[in-house]
């Protein structure tokens, strides 16, 4: 018996989903206490549309609702509007184990579902929220890009603009700097180390509202995270970290809750009220200097391409090494590494002076000034170097 079975209370598809009860394409989606918001989740979903602007036809894609821990009825709702969805539909009821009660493990059984029900192991498996709005044409981009060659899509998500009388101006005026900084920050490391499959425009967000990805590019990886929240961005890390090609897509975005009361702890509304409780709260950890930043993109790079260059590595290995204050035992580990992202990642975790320190709100303003000046430079041809003397990013 899986888990799923052990934790599931009742399991309901519509007409749809009985008729068509193999697809190519799933989409999970976590759901506790959704009652307002889940009807019009799904309804986006039914609205989805092919390249040519036709509806996509409705068992093509399965909709799977993961009802956990729901005290409003959201559950019976969807029960009572079943046969009224225009698409394919199945709704689990669980019960989590008080110690999972939690998104991330949510999503985890959800996605463990919508996997069991898709045709085959290279079907497409998608993920959002039930607070959340996906576009038009978010399945059709996504599978595009899917079939063309990645492994993983992340896409950026915005507040909903019904949701804009809980957001106070403050947070509206901090939330337009961080975003504009953020995107400085993702174009200065586009310039700086291009990938060449995840081109500018790109991101380094990954939101559970807004993922898809082969069902089969997940081999090599144990399972979904085990994490109360943070599982969308750990999912991307590992696959980044087993070399899986994924695009951090910027056109595509779904709309998400902006309530300041949301369901899933340490998400979009708990980050919210902090910030509203306390104005002078650190950024994201990820808005460091400009300077910082810049300086990191061009570490990254050098030892990129000491990686691709094996023949270099022993010797780059080491000299980072000393610089950076770890043990030499790392750069054995690096240089067993199959994937510079893995390399990468461990580096971030065990060098104290790769540790990024955010910069707060009162920054923004000059920061984002310093960030387009390095940009600048950097277009008009300025060639990148890394200074260790005069680096932020050193013990």
């Amino acid at each position: 018996m899986s888990q799923l079975e052990k934790l599931l209370i009742d399991c309901k598809s519509n007409r749809i989903a009985q008729k068509h009860p193999r697809p190519l394409i799933c989409v999970a989606i976590p759901v506790c206490d959704e009652i307002e918001r889940v009807g019009r989740c799904v309804e986006a979903l039914s609205e989805q549309r092919d390249s040519s602007g036709l509806l996509i036809g409705r068992g093509q894609v399965r909709v799977v609702l993961m009802a956990n821990g729901c005290t409003d009825g959201t559950y019976e709702f969807v029960l009572r509007n079943l046969e009224s969805f225009r698409i394919a539909v199945t709704a689990y009821h669980a019960r989590l184990p008080e110690t999972r009660r939690n998104a991330g493990f949510a999503r985890r059984m959800a996605n463990h579902a919508a996997i069991e029900i898709l045709h085959e192991k290279s079907g497409l498996l998608f993920m959002t929220d039930a607070d959340s709005v996906a576009p038009p044409q978010w399945i059709a981009n996504y599978c595009q890009m899917l079939r063309g060659g990645y492994d993983a899509v992340a896409g950026q998500v915005d507040l909903n603009p019904d949701d804009s009388d809980d957001i106070i101006p403050l947070l509206d005026s901090r939330g337009t700097l961080e975003n504009q900084y953020t995107s400085l920050l993702d174009q200065l490391d586009s310039i700086v180390d291009p990938i060449p499959h995840d081109p500018w425009p790109r991101h380094y967000n990954a939101s559970g509202a807004n993922i898809a990805v082969r069902v089969d590019a997940l081999r090599g990886i144990c399972d979904f995270p085990v994490v109360p929240c943070g599982e969308d961005r750990l999912l991307i890390g590992m696959m980044e970290a087993q070399g899986r090609r994924v695009r951090h897509d910027c056109a595509t975005r779904v709309l998400t809750s902006g309530r300041l009361f949301g369901r899933a702890p340490g998400g979009m509304a708990d980050t919210l009220r902090r910030r509203l409780k306390a104005p002078l709260t650190p950024c994201d950890p990820r808005l460091e200097t400009a300077q910082a930043a810049y300086q990191r993109a061009s570490l990254r790079k050098r030892l990129r391409e000491a990686w691709i260059n094996r023949e270099r590595w022993p010797s780059a290995a080491g000299e980072w090494v000393r610089y950076l204050k770890i043990a030499d035992q790392l750069a054995i580990q690096a240089g067993a590494c199959k994937h510079f992202d893995d390399i990468w990642q461990k580096l971030e975790r065990m060098a104290p002076s790769l540790k990024r320190v955010p910069i707060l709100p009162s920054q923004l303003p000059s920061e984002i000034r310093k960030a387009q000046e390095i940009i600048r430079s950097l277009v008009d041809g300025y060639e990148d170097a890394w200074d260790f003397e005069r680096s932020e990013v050193r013990a």
